[in-house]
């Protein structure tokens, strides 16, 4: 595992939303490169491209390590482009060595309640970690968590904010400590 090359260039850092499943890092990450004039990486989704099955029969097919393995490839590859927004699984973080790894990188905690990531994903059945006793998991998930997540170097609360409100509070964010005019 080497080092990515460089995480910033010319004044901009990525950027790199962690946080719990029903955080809204996809979405808000998505938004926020448009609002800033970039682009994002959804791992989730080029690890979905690169292998052309789900995230669950990753799970089911190859077991978690395989897939923290091929996640943390992403994210170094991603680290090693121009800086843009770059989204991660919400284990990510919590993956030995991976917020120190991307600490040249603008990192910030998308702050969820137990609650409030249920309820955004009521019906969803893509994530192989919250299918047993959902609301058991999401808590001990994001107990388990929370200490890498409070690594970041920022932090955006969700909880009762629209995702227009939250991406105004992470573009707030990505230009005063990002470097993004």
């Amino acid at each position: 595992m080497g080092r990515c090359p460089r995480l910033v260039r010319s004044g901009r850092r990525h950027v790199i939303l962690v946080g719990p499943p029903g955080s809204g890092k996809s979405e808000a990450g998505r938004l926020l490169a448009l609002t800033l004039g970039t682009r994002v990486t959804d791992v989730d989704d080029l690890i979905i491209g690169q292998e052309g099955i789900s995230i669950s029969r990753i799970f089911e097919l190859q077991g978690e390590k395989t897939f923290r393995e091929k996640e943390q490839d992403c994210v170094r590859q991603a680290l090693a482009a121009e800086p843009h927004i770059v989204v991660p699984g919400g284990g990510w973080a919590a993956q030995p060595g991976a917020m120190l790894a991307a600490k040249g990188a603008l990192r910030i905690h998308l702050r969820t309640s137990p609650a409030e990531a249920l309820a955004r994903l009521r019906e969803d059945e893509s994530r192989p970690l919250l299918q047993q006793e959902k609301s058991e998991r999401m808590h001990s998930l994001i107990e388990e968590r929370l200490p890498y997540y409070d690594l970041a170097d920022g932090e955006v609360v969700t909880d009762g904010r629209s995702i227009a409100e939250v991406v105004t509070a992470l573009t707030t964010l990505v230009r005063t400590k990002g470097g993004w005019e």
